[in-house]
């Protein structure tokens, strides 16, 4: 049929003819026109058909694997096609449509199925480019910001890459006056977009916890997180994974990434409400300075750092007998540190974490108020980045023996131990009252990564 003489070139190129006459199964062909295929920008149509995956995933995108009887569709349906997506059949007065495409009313039956005729393309993601993506998800406002720097055609034509984009909302949370900066000021905006931007595709699947990675602005890393049911960025969370353009990987994140240049001992002692905690930091690191380890390769920390208030709700008397007591004081020091990057958005309401610091096991629970405790502390301030890991501010001191006696009578727990923990935030998660409910979650390599700076 000379009306479909583009599709019958591009699955003669891919050899997508043959793995239809080799099925076993009847199936439904989408074919679109000669028409369809010209209403794409000629550059784009090329590059989609020379590129082996891309057109693959087209072809695909157009076949059923069974036959579709379209008098059988009187509503909105879904449809898994021969690829990873799903086509959205519907009708009204004028018959019916796939992804709001209009379906001829001719079809032809075959030995190993039947086909319908379409005046439109229906491009899958993988046939997309990341620009096209973007306007896709609606992320308009970090359009915008791509546009202002200039990126539009490296991300329509070049790549490929992966890209954490802010959500609609998540750019929206930013100051206005930030906002305005990034969508008028060209250096701002390229600086933005390159942090948010890494070489290659990333996928989800084969992250591993700790895993660092270089943005495209060549500067600053972005430290990879690997929770119990999702992945995180910095202090950012993944809320939507692995949509695959063209050139590139996309990932939706729920928050706008700011590169951390400073490192945790400098964001404690600028504060000034930290005296006391970095002065026992200083005598374990005198005492015993492997204590620590604050730059081994390849890990990021979370620091549950109490207060000069929290330190001194102690009293004189007993604060003074912690820190002339070097065992004790260096067991305190670790049991606020974890050798894991953990953020707030990481932790789900009303399930308790048990959490391993380089000293022993603390509790940490969101409230339904979205209050976050760690033991019988509250965090005041939380997720404060830095080039060690993440900072969570605590109005209570964690006092090991303190610990220790919370955990003994109420039940038995499984501590995580660390290579386990390198997988996943929480391996054992309860749900209050209910006992608990185990995670698995399945071994991940671990990459290497720049020594990060000293926390003193």
């Amino acid at each position: 049929d000379l009306r479909f003489s583009q599709l019958a070139k591009a699955m003669q190129q891919s050899g997508f003819v043959n793995s239809l006459r080799n099925n076993q199964q009847p199936c439904t062909i989408l074919a679109p026109s000669d028409e369809a295929f010209q209403k794409i920008p000629k550059s784009r149509l090329q590059k989609i058909l020379e590129d082996k995956h891309a057109r693959e995933a087209l072809l695909q995108n157009h076949v059923i694997p069974h036959p579709v009887c379209l008098p059988a569709v009187i509503g909105e349906h879904k449809m898994r096609t021969m690829g990873d997506e799903k086509l959205k059949f519907d009708c009204d007065r004028k018959g019916h449509t796939v992804e709001g495409k209009r379906l001829s009313a001719d079809f032809m039956m075959g030995q190993n199925g039947m086909l319908y005729m379409l005046d439109d393309l229906i491009l899958p993601n993988r046939a997309k480019s990341l620009m096209q993506l973007f306007e896709q998800e609606q992320l308009f406002a970090f359009l915008q910001v791509i546009r202002t720097a200039g990126l539009d055609d490296t991300f329509e034509n070049f790549g490929e890459y992966t890209i954490f984009a802010p959500s609609e909302a998540a750019m929206y949370e930013m100051s206005s006056k930030e906002l305005l900066q990034l969508k008028t000021n060209r250096e701002s905006a390229r600086k933005f977009v390159m942090y948010h931007a890494t070489q290659g595709r990333i996928h989800t699947d084969h992250v591993s916890d700790n895993q660092v990675v270089m943005s495209l602005d060549e500067m600053n890393p972005l430290r990879l997180q690997v929770y119990r049911k999702a992945v995180g960025v910095e202090n950012a969370m993944i809320t939507k994974s692995n949509i695959q353009g063209m050139n590139g990987n996309l990932h939706i994140i729920n928050k706008a990434l700011t590169p951390a240049n400073i490192s945790a001992g400098d964001i404690l002692r600028k504060d000034g409400n930290f005296s006391i905690f970095l002065q026992a930091m200083e005598r374990v690191m005198e005492e015993s300075p492997e204590t620590l380890e604050l730059k081994k390769a390849g890990t990021s920390y979370t620091f549950f750092v109490p207060t000069d208030q929290a330190f001194n709700k102690l009293g004189a008397s007993r604060l003074e007998r912690i820190m002339d007591d070097p065992n004790y004081l260096m067991k305190t020091i670790k049991n606020h540190v974890v050798e894991h990057m953990i953020v707030s958005e990481s932790f789900k309401p009303d399930l308790y974490y048990d959490i391993q610091t380089r000293q022993s096991i603390i509790d940490v629970v969101k409230e339904k108020s979205g209050t976050l405790k760690v033991n019988d502390a509250t965090m005041t301030n939380y997720d404060i980045l830095n080039t060690n890991g993440v900072i969570h501010v605590i109005n209570k001191v964690l006092l090991p023996e303190d610990s220790d006696e919370e955990l003994a009578p109420k039940r038995r727990r499984e501590v995580v131990n660390k290579e386990t923990y390198k997988r996943n935030v929480v391996r054992n998660a309860r749900i209050k009252g209910e006992g608990y409910v185990s995670h698995s979650g399945k071994q991940v390599a671990e990459e290497a990564k720049p020594s990060l700076d000293s926390l003193a």
